[in-house]
C-alpha cells in the first residue's frame, strides 16, 4: 500500500520534539528556552496546514513570529511607563 504523509500539525510536533531533543544537553536556562522555542515553534499550525509551506520553513516563521510578539508587547509595556 502507499506511505502515509503526515499532516503539518504532525510534522511540526516533530520538529519540536527534535528541538526538545536539545535539551537534555543543555544547561537548565538554556533548557527553559528550548521548550519556549518548542511551544512558539507549534502555535501556527493552523495557518501553516492552510498556506501548505515546507513545516520547517513554517516552525521557524512561527516563532520568528511569536519572538516578534513579545519584542512588541515589551515595547508597548515600555512605553506605557
Amino acid at each position: 500500500m502507499g506511505r502515509t504523509v503526515p499532516t503539518m500539525r504532525q510534522s511540526l510536533e516533530m520538529i519540536a520534539n527534535a528541538v526538545i531533543g536539545m535539551e537534555r544537553h543543555a544547561i537548565s536556562m538554556d533548557a527553559r528556552i528550548i521548550e519556549s522555542i518548542a511551544v512558539m515553534g507549534r502555535k501556527h499550525a493552523p495557518e501553516a496546514s492552510a498556506a501548505g509551506l515546507d513545516p520547517e520553513f513554517t516552525f521557524l516563521i512561527s516563532v520568528i513570529m511569536e519572538m516578534y510578539r513579545e519584542i512588541v508587547e515589551l515595547r508597548a509595556a515600555l512605553h506605557e511607563k
